[in-house]
This record gives C-alpha cells, structure tokens and sequence, in this order.
C-alpha cells in the first residue's frame, strides 16, 4: 500500500497523498489474527489507527473495528487477488516484459503473455516479501490501479488532511486524526 500510494501521489497529486507525506507508518501485522491486538496496542499508546486487510470473518471484522479508527478491507482472500482481477491486461503483459522471470516460471510459463494472470500469481506468490506486487503497482497507470486500492488510498489522504479552514468549523471532531500527522500508525 505505500508504494502504490507513492506512485498515485506521483501521478494525482490532486486527489492522493504518499502515506510518508501523510505521516502514516505502516505496520505489518504478520498475519490477519493479529491486527486487533495491533490496533489495540497503538490506541493505548495514543495512536490513530487505520487496518487495512484481507477479508474476515464478521466475528474478525468486528474485533478489529473495536481496535481501530478505521478499517479497510477489501473483499478478496489474499491483496494479490485484488490486484490480478481489477487491474488491466495491458497492465499485466506490460509488467511481464519488463521484469526477469526466475527459471521455475519459465519452465511452466513457455508463452508467459499466453497466461499473464496466472504467471503473474505465481509470481507474486514466489516473489512474496521481495516487493514483486509493489513493482506491479507502481509501473501502473492510475486507471490501471484497482478502484478498492484508488478509494483506499484516497480516504486515507481525506481523514489525514487538517480539517478546511473555509468550512466555519476549524475543529476536529473526536474521531478526526491530529492534523499534524504525528501520532498516526
């Protein structure tokens, strides 16, 4: 999510904002069952807290809404999915020229255009940890980047924002984050 990010702030300074410039710190989590316990942790300390996630259990999802400002899941199991359905074809063969298969992948993708979406899986899946997926996204066009991660991106930039002074009201409500960004995670 930072790296896609960045690269929407590169292309739509407008309407997004790199997480660094919003002054979000991006926490993994190591697995799912783990991000309401997070969350709970850095509320105690202080900390606004934005989730985002794979989808959960109702019974997860609650938890972690319980622990955290706002969460943003997307529907999907895994964010490679998420990717791979909602991005572009042109996005995909693109990508796949660009880059040096590992010798695994050529083997089982002789035609790697033939079948981007599964090659690129695979890929993402054996590159997982190395920022393969990251790569992807910031080689994309803004239209290339899936709407959940557009809208995700975007919201964070609006609740990050100091609230407008043209609006008569210049105080944050409770739930707003500090307009100086500093206790955000």
């Amino acid at each position: 999510m930072p790296a896609v990010a960045r690269r929407l702030s590169e292309i739509n300074g407008q309407d997004y904002s790199s997480f660094e410039a919003l002054g979000i710190c991006t926490i993994d989590a190591g697995t799912d069952s783990q991000i309401a316990e997070l969350g709970k942790l850095y509320s105690a300390l202080g900390k606004t807290v934005f989730a985002v996630c794979d989808q959960q259990t109702p019974e997860s999802q609650q938890a972690i809404e319980a622990q955290v400002h706002t969460l943003f899941m997307h529907d999907q199991s895994d964010f490679e999915k998420v990717v791979l359905k909602n991005t572009t074809s042109a996005a995909m063969q693109r990508f796949i020229a660009s880059i040096q298969l590992p010798p695994h992948l050529t083997q089982k993708y002789p035609n790697p255009s033939a079948a981007a979406a599964d090659l690129l899986s695979d890929y993402f899946d054996w590159s997982k940890g190395n920022w393969g997926i990251a790569d992807f996204l910031e080689q994309c066009d803004e239209s290339e980047v899936p709407e959940w991660i557009r809208a995700t991106c975007h919201a964070l930039r609006d609740l990050c924002q100091p609230p407008k002074a043209d609006s008569g009201d210049n105080d944050p409500t409770p739930d707003d984050p500090p307009a100086d960004n500093s206790d955000l995670v």
